[in-house]
């Protein structure tokens, strides 16, 4: 193999490999986008049920003091 065919033969496995990796950094860039949200959603329910048994527990101490 002369220095030529194999410089053409590293330049198209330097070509697919960076078509694998462009495809691979885009399909994570989404992942870590639907990972951010589903964060979001998920912190904002605990924060919810936070609330909600704050409240709850509130109301049951009040009670149990009222008897």
């Amino acid at each position: 193999m002369t220095e030529e065919e194999r410089q053409h033969h590293n330049d198209l496995i330097h070509s697919e490999f960076e078509k694998r990796l462009d495809s691979l950094e885009k399909r994570m860039a989404e992942k870590d986008t639907q990972f951010a949200v589903i964060n979001t959603k998920l912190s904002a329910i605990l924060w919810g049920i936070g609330v909600i048994g704050t409240a709850l527990i509130g109301v049951l101490v009040k009670i149990g003091f009222a008897i």
